[in-house]
C-alpha cells in the first residue's frame, strides 16, 4: 500500500514520537461532558412584584414573590371587585441580568379593560420599575429579581 501523498485518519488518536523516532499511538481522552442539568436546566430566579393603582384611587392592586425558570411562566389571577391577571416570564441574558416579561390584563366593573405587557431588563439584585397611564386610569409596576 503507497502511502505517498495520503492522510491517514485514526480516530480519537494521537500520534507521538519518541527520541528513537518512531510513531506509536497514544489514546486521547475525549473532552468533559458537560453535565445534562448544565445543558439544559434554565436558571431560576425568585422575583418581587408590586401592580399600583396611580392618581385618586391609589393602591397595591396586586403584589407577591414567586421563583420561575424560562420554561415556564407563574401566573396570578385575581377576582374581586376589578378583575386582575397577571403573567410573569424570565428569560437569562448572556451578560446574567433578566429579560423580564409582564402580561398584565384588568378588567374593572364599568367595563374598562387594560391590556399591558411590558418587558423589563432587570440585574440580579436589582429592581425595575414602568408605568402606563390612560384617560382616567395608571397603573406602575415593580420587579425586582434576586
Amino acid at each position: 500500500m503507497s502511502m505517498t501523498g495520503a492522510t491517514m485518519v485514526i480516530p480519537m488518536v494521537a500520534v507521538s514520537l519518541l527520541s528513537g523516532g518512531c510513531a506509536h499511538p497514544t489514546a486521547v481522552a475525549p473532552p468533559p461532558m458537560e453535565s445534562s442539568k448544565d445543558m439544559h436546566e434554565p436558571a431560576s430566579v425568585a422575583l418581587q412584584y408590586e401592580v399600583t393603582r396611580k392618581g385618586e384611587d391609589n393602591g397595591v392592586v396586586l403584589s407577591g414573590r414567586t421563583s420561575i425558570d424560562a420554561r415556564h411562566e407563574a401566573a396570578i389571577e385575581h377576582n374581586a371587585r376589578d378583575r386582575e391577571e397577571l403573567r410573569f416570564a424570565a428569560h437569562e441574558r448572556n451578560d446574567g441580568s433578566f429579560d423580564v416579561e409582564m402580561k398584565y390584563r384588568e378588567i374593572a366593573p364599568d367595563g374598562t379593560s387594560i391590556t399591558w405587557q411590558p418587558v423589563l431588563r432587570v440585574a440580579r439584585g436589582g429592581t425595575a420599575t414602568a408605568d402606563i397611564a390612560g384617560a382616567g386610569w395608571s397603573r406602575g409596576v415593580r420587579v425586582k429579581v434576586d
